[in-house]
């Protein structure tokens, strides 16, 4: 025996076509409970299928009553931790430039890209300070033992700090300095010490101090 196909009148048809116009109507109704909103899912959806393409993101693969499929995609709520953490491209930027400057010069660097912080807010030296002890990135190299300043080396040859520059300029005196603007550290041996001493005992043109 043939089964009977159940055949949609034109008014049983108008009916569900009204209850669909009225259903957003009833899912924001303040009188609809949490409970109620779910018993109206259950009879529209056929069944739910769940992906997690992405850590923060879910994708919903939906079947509904009717036989219609739709793809629903859907951000996940992230813990506090997770929206305050700086993005790995901007902490490769921070490792890469505390290898010349301090945390103050990476600040100012960052603020004049128009960078800005997780939380919105402009570099300081406190939050370089923080985004480097957070992803164990050394600071800048600092002086070394037995580097001298231009300050000490002036007042060990009894110099102005105007000579000290010039014998740095000219090559006389060894020194390095992380980037531009920042103190040189100096480096002399005694073969090196003795010729300054000579140099300035002779020189006609340097003013003792």
């Amino acid at each position: 025996m043939k089964q009977e196909q159940n055949v949609v009148t034109a008014d049983q048809r108008e009916q569900v076509l009204a209850l669909a116009g009225d259903l957003p109507e009833l899912w924001h109704a303040p009188e609809t409970s949490a409970k109620d909103k779910k018993r109206i899912l259950q009879l529209l959806l056929k069944d739910i299928t769940v992906e997690r393409p992405e850590r923060y993101q879910a994708v919903l693969h939906i079947r509904w009553q009717g036989g219609a499929c739709e793809d629903l995609r859907v951000e996940l709520p992230r813990s506090s931790a997770d929206r305050w953490r700086h993005s790995e491209s901007l902490v490769a930027k921070v490792r890469e430039l505390a290898k010349q400057y301090s945390d103050e010069e990476i600040a100012a660097k960052l603020d004049g890209e128009g960078l800005i912080s997780a939380k919105g807010n402009r570099f300081t030296r406190s939050s370089i300070s923080w985004i480097r002890y957070k992803h164990k990135i050394p600071p800048a190299e600092k002086k070394k033992p037995g580097e001298l300043t231009v300050k000490e080396v002036a007042q060990r040859y009894g110099v102005s700090h105007n000579v000290v520059y010039y014998w740095i300029e000219r090559g006389i005196l060894p020194a390095r300095r992380l980037n531009r603007g920042s103190p040189y550290w100096i480096t002399i041996d005694e073969a090196k010490s003795e010729a300054l001493n000579n140099w300035v005992r002779d020189s006609t043109r340097i003013e003792s101090r």
